[in-house]
């Protein structure tokens, strides 16, 4: 899968939510999952596209996921915010993870509190970890 094919996915994706046809095709009803999909699968083929410039250059490309945030925008999707961390909380593993000498590991890994998180999004198959 390319960026190109990607974009088209989730031009796709827009245009079956406008059409009223997501659920038909597929898509799950929250749009949260798509877009998560979407943005992780684009850095791990930006990750896979850049490899080898990112490894001359000492660069670590990943996703982040931060977990639940305790934010205006969060609140009223969860009834239960007991679990979620404040964003200064949420931001303090994407700086170590910035700071911290780069783990080849997780080089075009999705990372959440300095762990590997299985993926199996569209571009799996084209990762080339």
């Amino acid at each position: 899968m390319t960026l190109d094919d990607l974009d088209q996915t989730m031009r796709d994706y827009a245009a079956a939510v406008r059409c009223g046809a997501a659920a038909r095709h597929g898509w799950p009803e929250w749009i949260n999952i798509p877009s998560k999909i979407g943005q992780v699968t684009a850095v791990r083929i930006y990750a896979r596209d850049q490899r080898e410039q990112a490894k001359r250059d000492g660069q670590l490309i990943a996703a982040v996921c931060p977990g639940l945030v305790d934010t205006r925008a969060s609140r009223p999707w969860f009834t239960d915010m007991s679990h979620a961390q404040s964003p200064g909380q949420a931001a303090l593993d994407v700086v170590k993870l910035a700071t911290d000498p780069i783990d080849p590991h997780m080089y075009g890994e999705l990372v959440q509190q300095g762990r590997i998180i299985p993926w199996t999004g569209p571009a799996a198959a084209a990762h080339t970890a």
